[in-house]
């Protein structure tokens, strides 16, 4: 079972694996330090340790002082250094995960001016360019995220317009479920990027803001989502603001009673 629990997954590597998970994604979200190699080994060891397997992650959206990181920005000092912090991070994740790591999911930009649009976006195109030359290292599946309303990203089409002029088989999508019950709803096109979904951020909400919950908390229609993405494979992840055990029960119970995922997914 795939779950998301940022940062916290550190400090709480023992309770994930008594709640039942086997495997998670690792998010920078909330501003782990990235420079510090020893603290990253210290503790994702003390994940991997337990048999948890890290097998993918989410790369920052802030910077160890909780600086927000845009590689949309206009301004290129700052679009240099979100582009610098998302290399880092996947020098990190191979590090922290040096078997099991496959994929890694980006946000295409932050909050923008419409007036802006198309700047904001060949910057973005730009800076996806740089990390694709930066990740023949790696080799890592970069899946774009659907974003919340007014971040770049928020609509489908332009990602699968950002997808296109980047022109490479690495590049894939990331879909997040919660986001889309907020956005405008663009089911046509949601079903012509199935073939290239590669991750699925699986969470609820009750339509008006990002809570996070587990299926079934808020209003998503989950028989009818996934019909729209009929014959969909890839990783499914539950992402959930906190690691409660409740929360996580109501995942498991999601996987094994609803049908739309493997019952054993990603073993």
């Amino acid at each position: 079972m795939l779950e998301n629990f940022g940062d916290s997954a550190f400090s709480h590597a023992a309770d994930i694996v008594t709640a039942g998970v086997k495997n998670i994604e690792l998010t920078w979200s909330i501003g782990l330090p990235l420079d510090d190699k020893k603290m990253l080994l210290d503790r994702s060891g003390e994940i991997l340790k337990t048999g948890v397997k890290i097998i993918s992650m989410h790369t920052p959206l802030r910077d160890g002082n909780g600086k927000d990181l845009d590689i949309s920005a206009a301004d290129n000092w700052d679009r240099k250094f979100a582009i610098r912090e998302i290399q880092k991070s996947m020098i990190a994740f191979r590090l922290a995960a040096p078997e099991h790591g496959e994929k890694t999911v980006i946000h295409c930009g932050r909050k923008f001016d419409r007036a802006r649009e198309k700047t904001r976006f060949e910057k973005a195109i730009e800076s996806l360019k740089e990390i694709l030359d930066f990740n023949l290292e790696f080799g890592y599946e970069l899946c774009l995220e659907n974003t919340l309303p007014g971040d770049v990203g928020c609509f489908l089409e332009d990602l699968l317009l950002i997808k296109e002029k980047l022109n490479s088989e690495k590049i894939k999508f990331c879909f997040d479920t919660g986001h889309y019950n907020i956005g405008r709803k663009q089911d046509d096109i949601l079903t012509e990027m199935t073939k290239d979904i590669s991750e699925i951020h699986l969470h609820d909400n009750n339509g008006k803001s990002d809570e996070h919950r587990p299926p079934g908390d808020g209003n998503i229609v989950w028989e009818d989502l996934f019909a729209k993405i009929s014959g969909w494979s890839g990783t499914p992840v539950f992402e959930l603001m906190e690691s409660a055990a409740d929360g996580i029960g109501k995942c498991l119970k999601f996987t094994q009673e609803s049908g739309l995922l493997p019952a054993e997914p990603l073993e």
